[in-house]
Parts: structure tokens; sequence; C-alpha cells
């Protein structure tokens, strides 16, 4: 019988699967790398020294980290944090106003973190007892970002007095129990107005749909699986360069088209699909259509543009509340942000307050006002002011 033949011991020509990865998608691939794991444990290290009241140690690692991962989306919050221990800390102004600046000239920085930063530039400098600091505050830029209109509302709380700053405060509407965002809605319903109280779902609801065959276009590589709900590069820079044709021309359409078409076409043929951010129990069909006509092409175009550009940091921060009176013009809904007595503004939140400001969209913060904190006296009644 004929020997049998060696194997071959000639390497292979395909390529590795972690070889096409990093082709295809080299900042999903760039999170399995060496470095990449090794900044995150280093950022977590950071965590560990914090909570230990280590903060040289701490201060040191997030310094080696700010110089060794220089694209890293994680600056920003490395920044903030080598500025925080230093200046409340470790008590050296100085040098925490000087890793403020270098943070807010940081390109890799997102736009939330740089506010945040000069926020505590400002302050840095403002203290009476960093009076060598106040000729730097040339130096600090102006946030340039314009502020949401003032709303006033009033409710029955169950809690009134507490002043813990982000503790969830219950109010009483009536008969029922209630968190403030609701309160609002219930009492904005019976001034005539339709609300609902989404925290960004009806955005994110109406980019998914506008952009339904834009998000499941085939492109190599990005659906490796039947169950998922979104490509692979969604999220990420790579999903707005990859389609940056499909989408621009998309959002040509919702200019110059007809956005409750495009709303009943994707509806229709989609209907109970999975799909990253949808929502379908939001709203019926009819009440989103009259939603987003009221929103307008020239707002909706500027809100999903943002959303296909940086949807993984874009999709927090939205205003709690909108409001819409069905067959108005575009430009007519209403936007709120709420606010409990012990709430503020986020620096997130503050970015897209801006941004709607921009695209004409009136947006407001409703401060709502307790009017009590007992439970039997149930016979107040909440009233709000209506803007209009």
């Amino acid at each position: 019988a004929p020997a049998p033949a060696p194997a071959s011991t000639a390497p292979s020509t395909a390529p590795s699967g972690q070889q096409v990865l990093a082709i295809l998608f080299p900042d999903i691939a760039h999170q399995f790398s060496a470095a990449h794991v090794h900044a995150r444990v280093c950022s977590a290290a950071v965590e560990l020294l914090e909570r230990q009241r280590d903060y040289p140690a701490a201060c040191e690692m997030l310094r080696k980290l700010l110089a060794h991962a220089p694209n890293s989306s994680s600056r920003g919050r490395w920044w903030d944090r080598l500025s925080l221990n230093l200046a409340e800390h470790l008590q050296q102004a100085r040098e925490a106003l000087q890793v403020c600046l270098d943070g807010i000239a940081d390109l890799a920085c997102r736009q939330s973190r740089k506010l945040t930063l000069i926020a505590r530039a400002r302050r840095l400098c403002l203290a009476k007892k960093n009076a060598e600091l106040r000729s730097q505050l040339r130096l600090v830029p102006q946030p340039g970002l314009l502020e949401p209109t003032p709303v006033a509302a009033a409710g029955l709380s169950l809690a009134a007095g507490d002043g813990v700053v982000g503790q969830r405060m219950h109010f009483i509407d009536g008969d029922a129990l209630c968190s403030v965002e609701d309160l609002v809605v219930r009492q904005a319903a019976r001034l005539g107005w339709s609300a609902i109280h989404t925290e960004g779902r009806i955005f994110t609801t109406l980019f998914g749909l506008l952009f339904w065959d834009v998000i499941f276009m085939n492109i190599e590589g990005v659906f490796q699986s039947p169950c998922q709900t979104a490509p692979l590069d969604f999220g990420s820079p790579l999903f707005y360069r990859r389609r940056m044709g499909a989408i621009e021309n998309r959002l040509r359409d919702i200019r110059e088209g007809s956005i409750t078409a495009l709303l009943m076409q994707a509806w229709q043929s989609n209907e109970g699909a999975q799909c990253r951010g949808v929502a379908w129990d939001l709203l019926p069909l009819i009440d989103l259509c009259a939603l987003a006509e009221t929103i307008g092409p020239r707002a909706l175009c500027g809100i999903c543009a943002a959303l296909a550009r940086d949807y993984r940091h874009r999709t927090s921060g939205m205003p709690d509340v909108v409001l819409w009176r069905p067959g108005l013009g575009p430009g007519t809904s209403h936007l709120l942000e709420i606010k409990s007595p012990n709430d503020r503004l986020s620096t997130k939140q503050q970015i897209w307050i801006h941004l709607f400001h921009c695209l004409g969209l009136p947006v407001g913060i409703c401060n709502v006002r307790t009017t009590g904190a007992r439970v039997p006296r149930l016979a107040r009644t909440a009233t709000v002011v209506d803007d209009d």
C-alpha cells in the first residue's frame, strides 16, 4: 500500500478571526488588545485607591493613564478624577487648575467632561482662598451654552424638606402617588397638552424607525448573529463613517419629504421586530406621527444627526417630558427637563438643551416647588403654571 502523504507544514494564508476583526472593526478589536485591557485594570485600580483614600497614588496612576492612552474614550473621566483629587483631597489648587486646562484642550475629551472641567476651573479661580489664581480666570473658556426657559410648577410632596441632592422624591396628585415627572405630565394633560415621560426613548424610537434601513444595511461583518438588534459598529464613530452617504440621504428625505410617510412605512414593514432603541409600545403610530410633525423636519434632522454620529454618548441627558398639541405646525412641541428641589442639571442635559435651542425647539426646565409634606393632606391640589 502506498505510504500516506505527509501533512503539509506550510502556514495557512487564511486570516484568523482576530485578524478579520482587526481589519473590519479596528475600534472593536482594540477593546480586546493588551493595551486596552491594561488601561481598564489601571482605571479600576484608581477607584480602589480613592476608596482607600490613597489620593497621591491615585493621581500618579491617572497621570500614567493619560500619558500612555492618548486615544481612549475614558480620557475625560481621567482628567475629571485627577483634577477633583488634586483640588478637593490634596488641596493643590494650582496643579488642579492646570489639569483642568489640559483636559479642556484635549481633543479626545468629550464636551460633557469639558463642561465639568470648565466649571471646576472657574470655581478654583474664584475661590477666596485661591486669590493668587484669580488672574488665571482669563485662560478658562466660557461654556457658551444657551439656558433653558424656566417653568414653574408646584405639588404636594411626601418628602418635602429632605434637601438631599439626588434623592428621589414622590408627590401626591389627587388620589395618585407619582414621581415628579409624572406629576408634570398629569398637570400638563389637564391644560390640554399631550404629554409623555420618556427620558429620550421617544427620540431613539424616532431615530430607529426613520433610519431602520440604514441601521440594517448589508455591510460586511457587521452582523454575526441573527439575534443582533443593531450592527456591531452601532454607537461607534465607524457607524457614521461607513454609512455617511446613506445617512445624509435619509436626512435629506426627512427635510424634503413627509415624516409621517417615512414613519408609517417603517412601522408597517417592521412592526414588532427588535431594533436597539425602538420602543413599539411607547405610543400608537398615529400619536407618534403627530408628535414628529410638531417637532418638525429641521429639529428632527438635527437630533437624528447627533445620534447617528455618537449614539452611545448622546442617548443620555435628553429631556424628561415631551409635550405637544396635535395639528400644530413644526417646532410647536415643548421639551421639559423636570427637576425637584433637590436636583440639578447634568452637563449632558445642558448640551442637549443647547442643541434644542439651536434647532428652534422650545425647551425649558421645570422646577417643581413642594407645597407640603404630610400624607393626610390629600385634599390639596397641585397646580402648574402654563408657559404659553
